[in-house]
């Protein structure tokens, strides 16, 4: 956790111009770790891989940006026969966001998309599911994502549809404590510990 691990490009006897490349190339990496937050998130994932068995970084893309955001073990959903040797192809998270943060971020000039948005009720059910939405004040939205490797990658509030686009793979990387013999997440130092 102590270590700011980066990548880094090496040249083999290349000549004078890829060497410079190369080592913009570095500077450019490390100031994309720097943007960001990497250096603050990484010990966040780790302590999440050491207490839950498994820590997950969200690497994407917004507008021309590229973004990262630690996210919680109990937002993914990974069916377990799917995950069974640990190489999922679909992948959910929900996740609660802003009703106005969404508004602005897909329904900016839909008007037809905007109404559903404002109409949009955070359900009982999904509220009763976590236990952070206990009594809140918040205006929150469940928003559910869904990446299926080779396949689409879909955003969507109930049964409005924010995005749906092609995609290759998700964006996920996960750090798991211990590996388990089968099975996707990780096992924790926690969950190692409660038998002693």
């Amino acid at each position: 956790c102590q270590n700011k691990p980066k990548a880094t490009f090496t040249t083999n006897g290349a000549d004078w111009d890829k060497r410079e490349s190369a080592e913009k190339l570095d500077k450019f990496c490390e100031g994309q770790f720097f943007k960001v937050g990497f250096y603050e998130l990484a010990p966040e994932i780790f302590l999440d891989a050491e207490i839950f068995g498994t820590g997950v970084l969200k690497i994407y893309r917004d507008e021309k940006e590229v973004c990262a955001e630690r996210v919680f073990p109990w937002e993914l959903l990974i069916d377990n026969a799917e995950g069974l040797y640990g190489k999922p192809k679909t992948l959910y998270q929900t996740k609660f966001v802003d009703r106005q943060n969404l508004i602005d971020t897909y329904a900016d000039e839909d008007e037809q998309l905007r109404a559903k948005l404002q109409k949009a009720t955070l359900t009982t059910l999904s509220a009763a599911k976590d236990p952070f939405m206990y009594d809140t004040t918040a205006d929150l939205l469940q928003v559910v994502e869904a990446w299926r490797i080779g396949g689409r990658h879909i955003i969507a509030v109930d049964d409005i549809e924010l995005l749906n686009e092609e995609c290759e793979d998700h964006p996920f990387v996960f750090l798991r404590w211990l590996k388990r013999p089968f099975g996707f997440w990780g096992k924790g130092l926690a969950e190692q510990l409660s038998g002693i």
